[in-house]
């Protein structure tokens, strides 16, 4: 496929954020060999010059200020250039910081909690992640389990906390029909039923019009002031 076929990828901006331009520049590496493989670059130079090129122009003239920028790998030479400002300690400290959202599922959370890690050199990555769910994670029930059950792995709490999202949602779905269905029943209660007239059968009171049996003799009984469809005598 041809270079020019794929869509360009925005610009690096080292300035944007100082204390993750070494974890951005890690991300927007990782695109970037994916818009290489898409684009089925493999010489080195080319490589080179189209992450020059899209990198925008802070990183290309970062480049031409290192002194193994010509000979050294080019993606080396500009990581190394971000490497200082990687603050371990600062990282973990987000990593830390980090809660579940209120619509957050434990897959997203979980997502989102394995790429902060990676930048905190944790020796166990699942354990420390397993810990933040545990403590920072909005599920109550998975919390209380992982307390009593020391040994409960980081796989089983996953699909626990799953089961207890599927679960709930259900469990929210029928409550909301169960209020529906009694919002309509205690609708029909408050409604008054219609009225009556006990002469006519149409619907009483007649709107400040007099009654229209009132002088309509019975077809059934023969007397006077009411229709034969209301008429008592009919049994």
């Amino acid at each position: 496929m041809a270079a020019q076929n794929i869509q360009p990828m925005p610009a690096f901006e080292p300035r944007s954020d100082p204390t993750s331009t070494s974890a951005r520049w890690t991300r927007w590496l990782e695109r970037f060999n994916t818009y290489l493989l898409a684009a089925d670059i493999k010489d080195d130079a080319r490589k080179r010059a189209l992450l020059l090129y899209q990198a925008g122009p802070e990183v290309h003239e970062i480049f031409k200020t290192l002194e193994e920028g010509e000979t050294k790998d080019f993606k080396s030479a500009v990581k190394e250039y971000f490497e200082p400002e990687k603050n371990v300690i600062y990282r973990t400290y987000v990593f830390r910081q980090a809660t579940q959202g209120k619509e957050e599922s434990i897959d997203e959370f979980h997502t989102r909690l394995r790429g902060l890690a990676k930048y905190c050199e944790f020796t166990n990555i699942d354990f420390e992640i397993k810990m933040q769910i545990v403590t920072n994670g909005t599920s109550s029930r998975l919390r209380k389990k992982a307390l009593q059950d020391p040994k409960y792995s980081f796989a089983n709490m996953l699909i626990d906390g799953r089961k207890y999202e599927t679960s709930s949602a259900q469990a929210v779905g029928i409550e909301e029909q169960f209020k529906t269905r009694e919002n309509i029943n205690a609708t029909a209660m408050a409604t008054p039923t219609e009225k009556k007239c006990y002469y006519c059968g149409f619907k009483y009171p007649h709107d400040n019009q007099p009654c229209p049996a009132k002088s309509a003799i019975c077809n059934h009984c023969g007397i006077k002031g009411h229709f034969a469809k209301v008429c008592r005598t009919r049994g």
